[in-house]
């Protein structure tokens, strides 16, 4: 009886110790490690952007690096007179796989317009699909995520793994964040205290996220020759459909039907990596944006070498050569759009 009493005792000591370590780590993700992703966390800023952002008339520009670099969302509003909000929302290794994981906040958020700046890649094989980049992005905000059932099996287990952690997983994939977290929230308090010499803690102070441009070297010109851009890794699009053209057209759809106007866009490339693709890859890409039936225009050719740091990321000339396009684009497509609404 006495052995059956110990390991009674030694169940409910465990059990108590397990409920009482996650009790803790609640409080920690509470008063530590959320405010201080909120505070410096890019991704975690998306969804409280999404979600806090209640201005009316807004334009979203989603797409990659090359939207990132290239779309001076300040200059843009400013140009239009401020008639609509305009949100620079470009993500380094945006595909439309990754960006349709926030598809739903997209929609609850309301903007007018969304502006899809497509490339090539973004219609990439699923077999260049990044785990680690998909976790790394949305890995800290799966509670926030929600897909449609059309969504749901366009990612396979491992996908999906990365972006739907029950409560559990996502509080033990946020514990990496206890000491930065903590060093931030002493910062804080010693600031409150008037201390201000809290450099010796190494904290990761609070960022401001405005999503309009962003802070990039002015000018950078890379020297590669035409050769080497074309090991640079281009892609071919041979007609067949794969998942990240299928969610493509799923994200038009949904965006569409909610009374949201789309305006698709072929960035511009570097001339000298743009001679390696293919005019059946080019013929391919023409039918996968044109069938979503939206307004599309091809700035492939816009920009000259000089206006690149590299194969495709502008740099200050080149992006003020695509904002001053985005600019006439939108001028011209804003009258459509009101009528819409």
């Amino acid at each position: 009886m006495d052995e059956k009493a110990d390991f009674s005792d030694l169940i409910f000591i465990a059990v108590a110790a397990i409920i009482i370590l996650y009790i803790i780590m609640l409080a920690l993700t509470s008063a530590v490690i959320d405010p201080y992703l909120h505070a410096t966390n890019r991704y975690v800023n998306y969804f409280d952007f999404y979600e806090n952002n209640n201005k009316t008339n807004k334009i979203y520009f989603i797409g990659n690096s090359y939207t990132e670099y290239g779309v001076n969302a300040s200059i843009i509003e400013h140009e239009i007179n401020y008639s609509y909000n305009v949100y620079n929302l470009g993500v380094g290794g945006d595909t439309p796989k990754h960006r349709i994981v926030e598809l739903d906040s997209i929609v609850r958020s309301r903007p007018a317009i969304v502006v899809m700046d497509m490339t090539y890649g973004s219609f990439r094989n699923d077999d260049q699909f990044n785990y680690p980049q998909l976790e790394s992005r949305f890995g800290l905000v799966t509670d926030r995520i929600k897909l449609d059932s059309i969504t749901k099996r366009l990612f396979n287990t491992t996908e999906l793994n990365c972006i739907q952690k029950n409560n559990l997983s996502l509080l033990a994939y946020k514990r990496q964040y206890i000491i930065p977290g903590s060093r931030l929230a002493l910062a804080n308090l010693l600031l409150s205290l008037k201390i201000t010499n809290i450099a010796f803690l190494g904290a990761s102070m609070p960022r401001e996220f405005k999503y309009k441009s962003y802070d990039f070297p002015n000018l950078v010109v890379s020297n590669k020759t035409a050769e080497q851009y074309s090991k640079n890794g281009h892609y071919k699009l041979n007609g067949e459909d794969n998942n990240n053209i299928k969610t493509f057209r799923h994200m038009v759809d949904v965006l569409v039907e909610n009374g949201i106007y789309v305006i698709i866009i072929n960035m511009p490339l570097n001339p000298k990596y743009s001679m390696w693709f293919t005019n059946e890859t080019r013929e391919n890409y023409h039918r996968i944006v044109t069938s979503s039936g939206c307004p599309y225009y091809d700035l492939e050719g816009l920009c000259v070498p000089m206006e690149f740091r590299d194969h495709g990321h502008s740099n200050v000339f080149g992006q003020q050569n695509i904002t001053r396009k985005m600019i006439e684009i939108l001028k011209m497509e804003m009258s459509n759009a009101s009528k819409q609404h």
